[in-house]
């Protein structure tokens, strides 16, 4: 009844078209959240250009027929039948029928502790995380050091209608009195369209000016810097950060979720250079750089997934468990040619692959606990499909929020340069970049740039302990 129901959902008797705003925005016309990472809010614009990836994104329930037909299975023989064997049992006064019965309901009730047998293990047994560090560790070495600049005039973005409003409420009642109180002269710029902070971060003066902030989320964040690397060198200056929205991981690497704290970081002028992602396809179409990771797979499709409208409507913020649990449990796997380095690594079915440049994704999972955000590498990890059965994976999910994931040996980790991924074929694919949905043809390519960028931020920041 379950599969039948989600399949009526699928033909539209309760969905719209899945719509996107167009690349690097986060938001909708009504100012919510579009194309994130489980947990992330950030904000970018409103009013503006929407794309329908219908087309691209698959059926809610594309490669599921498997895991349905083993539902419909196990109901049949280890639920319908013995109800009605015992039904019979009882009406027909025929023990055997009742042997039966109780013989198939303990086959059920013992398949299913098998299978989630893998959970309950992880939760009597829990293995040890790895230990916290800061995500910084090369600032005093190189042509690029920490260094103190003194804070005068700054830009400040943020978009009036982000996070129901409150990134204009963190400006008002907090960045703007404390800037005002160290004496730091503020350009207040309220962003109005999809991308107008890669606009701005690419086509503002900055003589003169000594940081440009921006209020929001990680995809925030994401433009300003794309459109900071975008100019040349001599032009670029120091990005500042307060943290809007609810993921943040990168603020979670850098150690403060608290925006007064961000803005008086900013306002004490330490800054750090930290590694930036350059990452392109085949024909240029996409072209854009990330500070927190690139996510294809099973949990870049998450991301997609969760936006579905009837999804939004039913489940709220919990959608992102509810279709991670849904994406694990249908088995749904990804066909790919992976390079790392230039050398062939492994042309694969995998279950997820996702490049970080941080520890964090979404809210507080701490996916590569190994990652330093100024080491000049970027974290690549994947998980090839039959490698783990269901229950393994669902202790994985629930593992990551510590990074206590990191000691599997199944899961395989590298740290490189260059990263070039071919899941073949020249039509569109999708991925997760910082949390914005992306679409990309013929092949994604990611390359680490060192140092690429100056934040505002202590050389060695404290890490956050896990949360969620």
């Amino acid at each position: 009844a379950t599969v039948s129901v989600l399949y009526w959902l699928e033909e539209g008797h309760m969905d719209m078209p899945l719509v996107f705003n167009d690349m690097n925005d986060d938001t909708n016309k009504d100012g919510k959240e579009l194309g994130q990472l489980p947990g992330d809010e950030s904000d970018s614009g409103k009013g503006d250009v929407q794309v329908d990836m219908s087309a691209v994104v698959p059926p809610f329930c594309a490669g599921a027929g498997e895991f349905n037909l083993l539902v419909l299975t196990c109901c049949l023989l280890l639920v319908c039948l013995p109800a009605v064997l015992l039904i019979c049992a009882v009406t027909m006064s025929l023990a055997t029928f009742g042997i039966i019965a109780a013989v198939l309901f303990a086959a059920g009730i013992i398949f299913f502790c098998y299978a989630i047998s893998p959970i309950i293990h992880g939760a009597v047994k829990p293995v040890p995380p790895p230990k916290l560090h800061s995500c910084l560790k090369h600032q005093h070495s190189g042509d690029k050091q920490c260094g103190a600049i003194s804070v005068k005039r700054v830009y400040l973005i943020y978009n009036p209608h982000g996070g129901g409003g409150a990134a204009k409420q963190i400006v008002d009642d907090t960045v703007l009195p404390l800037f005002k109180t160290k004496g730091i002269a503020t350009e207040v710029i309220k962003t109005t369209h999809s991308g107008h902070p890669v606009e701005l971060a690419r086509t503002l003066p900055t003589k003169g000016f000594d940081v440009m902030c921006i209020v929001g989320g990680d995809g925030s964040l994401h433009e300003l810097s794309t459109g900071m690397l975008s100019r040349p060198q001599q032009e670029r200056i120091p990005v500042g950060f307060v943290p809007a929205g609810s993921g943040n991981s990168i603020m979670m690497d850098l150690g403060c979720w608290d925006p007064k704290t961000a803005a008086s970081r900013i306002a004490l002028g330490e800054t750090s250079w930290i590694d930036a992602l350059h990452v392109t396809d085949k024909y240029k179409n996409l072209d854009t750089y990330s500070l927190n990771g690139i996510f294809w797979g099973l949990v870049g499709d998450v991301a997609v997934s969760s936006e579905r409208p009837w999804l939004r409507r039913l489940f709220g913020p919990k959608r992102y468990d509810v279709v991670s649990i849904w994406s694990v449990l249908k088995g749904q796997k990804w066909t790919a040619k992976v390079t790392i380095d230039g050398l062939d690594v492994t042309t694969h079915e995998f279950t997820t692959l996702f490049v970080n440049n941080t520890q964090y994704l979404g809210k507080a999972l701490r996916a590569t606990p190994d990652a330093y955000m100024d080491d000049g590498l970027m974290d690549v990890t994947y998980l090839t499909s039959g490698s783990y059965g269901k229950g393994e994976l669902l202790k994985i999910f629930g593992q990551l929020p510590n990074g206590s994931h990191n000691s599997d040996d199944k899961i395989v980790k590298k740290q490189s340069v260059h990263v070039k991924l071919e899941p073949g074929g020249d039509d569109p694919k999708l991925c997760n970049i910082d949390g914005e949905v992306a679409t990309f043809e013929g092949y994604l390519s990611i390359t680490c740039i060192p140092k690429a960028l100056q934040i505002m931020s202590p050389p060695v920041p404290d890490p956050l302990p896990p949360q969620r």
